[in-house]
């Protein structure tokens, strides 16, 4: 009988250590998401102005033309009509 209260014990030890490490992994799964979603409204608002300032430095560049256009690929074209501006000065 006092074996298998032991054995008992320890399982029952071991399922709360369990549950403590499963609570831990939703607490940083939670923080890591919101990181997530914070990242994703700051990038969609950058995203968002760079398409605003190519459509206004470029008159070839149309809205929807620059919807289609990813990040980097604004953030080169408005760097490289900076650069030619300056140029010109």
């Amino acid at each position: 009988m006092k074996i298998g209260a032991e054995a008992s014990q320890d399982d029952n030890q071991t399922i709360i250590n369990l549950e403590k490490e499963l609570e831990r992994y939703e607490k940083e799964a939670a923080l890591k998401h919101e990181k997530y979603y914070n990242v994703k409204i700051i990038s969609d608002i950058i995203t968002g102005w760079a398409r605003w300032v190519v459509t206004k430095i470029d008159e070839n560049y149309t809205d929807e033309k620059a919807g289609d256009t990813d990040i980097v690929e604004l953030f080169t074209h408005i760097s490289d009509w900076t650069v030619e501006a300056l140029a010109s000065i």
